[in-house]
């Protein structure tokens, strides 16, 4: 601002300086005229001299008009540069404007989708009793879209009606620089008419001059009177545009309320959800005892067992009963076996030490079958509890080959090491030596698969106590939901379909010096 009021003050002394040098140059050239000439000069004629005088007072004119037409112009484009300031000021005005509406419509475009988006995934976990709750959902997100849409067309209008109005108002200015132009064209034409025409019609010339000089003030004043009035359009315009803009933010706001509502609903909806599939965790119960009469009361510290014995069924069990140690030294771990034919000998040895290294007691509980490498890790167990109509069932070891003799006689001796080193603890928990215990086997089944009720395997030391109810306490999810990691089966294998129809199921290849300790009558497990 400070640059432009000087360079305007700057141009306007350099007019005065042109109109003053005239002058001064005409009295620096009558000082320097010689006295001869001064005295020839006093012997003009008359008429010579005033016409001289007249011509002199005629440039003095023209400079003076000139010099005034030079103000005025300046004038001029001061106003057209203030003008065109306070158009790129509102051009910036609207740019933001502009920018904050696509800002907060880009904003309520990413609230509505993440709303589509949570309201699709929630409707596909949805049973058909919420049926009704999806489609009032479903039509409040329409109408949701269609309130954005008529927001996008609205703030379409108004960029379209913006433009067409900042080309309106450049054209306006554009024409009146054009007509300040030729205003000015047409002076100085005038000028130079009046320069011509000296001499006898010096006072008609003066008139014409003093008429022109009222026209040009007449002419001021009415382009001051245009600009006032084109400001206060504007003042009013820019009311108008602050009006509409405040109607879109309440619209906006509106939206948002509209989405906020329907984001509570949501997490109303799962938080009910939620409390309807979990159960209070205060009611898990952890016991020095967890027998009551004749129930089991199993806590969260539980580790399932199903399914054939291998290598994943002991990294699971040994791992998790680590973990509960370290959680508490006092409360009892569980290890619970739905059905189990048994398995590898090395992993069920596995599961044996860590169950005997715990600090924290660890009691097996059968549910309906233990047979094998299972049912040697139910016997062994510090306490066991079944159901009286479980079944226990123990043979002896059993093994494939392959090889020559040589290696058919090494194989036989690695498993005998291997028997005895499982069955011997067994048979003295009985008080019997091994031979007693493989002879009891087939006194009791011609295949030497010995298998008795629970009830009646407490009297052979197999089961410690016999429950009438286990009582599953960590059962604190909704079972329909997600599968619940402490009551998931140990192992899951593939089941396959052999050319005769049978399913079975593949074991994994053994470790060396490994062997399967299963009950396999059916051959559904096979190597």
């Amino acid at each position: 601002m400070i640059f432009k009021t000087l360079k305007r003050n700057s141009t306007l002394t350099l007019l005065c300086l042109a109109l003053i040098s005239p002058t001064i140059a005409d009295d620096t050239k009558n000082n320097n005229v010689p006295k001869d000439n001064q005295d020839q000069q006093k012997k003009e004629d008359p008429k010579i001299k005033k016409a001289k005088e007249e011509l002199n007072a005629l440039n003095l004119q023209k400079q003076k008009l000139s010099l005034e037409n030079d103000i005025k112009s300046e004038l001029l484009r001061k106003e057209l540069f203030d003008k065109q300031s306070d158009k790129q000021k509102m051009s910036l005005e609207y740019a933001l404007q502009l920018q904050k509406l696509n800002s907060e419509l880009a904003s309520a475009k990413i609230e509505l989708e993440k709303i589509v988006f949570e309201t699709q995934a929630i409707e596909k976990k949805r049973a058909l009793a919420d049926a009704k709750k999806k489609e009032i959902l479903a039509k409040e997100l329409m109408q949701a879209k269609e309130e954005m849409t008529r927001m996008q067309i609205q703030t379409d209008m108004l960029l379209k009606q913006q433009a067409l109005e900042s080309a309106q108002k450049q054209k306006q200015l554009e024409k009146e620089l054009g007509e300040a132009k030729a205003e000015t064209t047409r002076l100085e034409i005038k000028t130079q008419l009046i320069t011509k025409k000296r001499a006898l019609q010096e006072a008609q010339k003066r008139e014409k001059i003093l008429d022109e000089l009222g026209q040009l003030k007449a002419e001021e004043e009415r382009l001051k009177f245009s600009n006032a009035l084109f400001i206060e359009k504007n003042k009013k315009r820019m009311q108008e545009l602050s009006m509409q803009s405040v109607e879109y933010k309440t619209e906006a706001m509106a939206m948002a309320h509209k989405v906020a509502l329907l984001e509570n609903k949501i997490k109303t909806h799962e938080q009910t959800k939620r409390k309807e599939d979990l159960i209070d965790h205060s009611k898990i119960e952890y016991r020095d005892n967890p027998l009551d009469g004749n129930t089991l009361i199993i806590s969260d510290r539980r580790i399932p067992l199903n399914g054939q014995i291998s290598y994943k069924t002991s990294d699971y069990i040994t791992e998790r009963i680590s973990f509960f140690n370290n959680k508490s030294k006092r409360y009892p771990i569980f290890i619970v076996i739905d059905t189990s034919p048994g398995g590898s000998v090395m992993s069920g040895y596995r599961i044996l030490k860590a169950m005997q290294g715990s600090d924290a007691p660890v009691y097996v509980v059968v549910k309906s079958f233990a047979a094998s490498m299972a049912a040697g890790i139910l016997t062994l167990a510090e306490k066991s509890f079944a159901y009286p109509n479980a079944i226990i069932l123990h043979h002896q070891i059993s093994s494939y080959s392959w090889g020559n003799l040589t290696n058919h006689k090494e194989n036989v001796k690695d498993l005998d090491k291997w028997w005895k080193r499982l069955a011997k603890p067994v048979a003295d928990k009985m008080n019997l030596t091994l031979d007693q215990f493989i002879k009891k086997m087939y006194e009791n089944n011609s295949d030497g698969d010995w298998k008795e009720f629970a009830d009646d395997a407490v009297q052979y030391k197999w089961v410690d106590v016999i429950v009438d109810e286990i009582r599953e306490t960590s059962l604190i999810k909704n079972p329909n939901q997600k599968s619940i990691s402490s009551l998931k089966p140990t192992s899951i294998e593939k089941v396959n379909i052999d050319a005769k129809g049978q399913p079975f199921i593949k074991l994994p290849k053994l470790v060396p010096f490994d062997y399967y300790y299963l009950y396999n009558p059916d051959n559904y497990y096979r190597y």
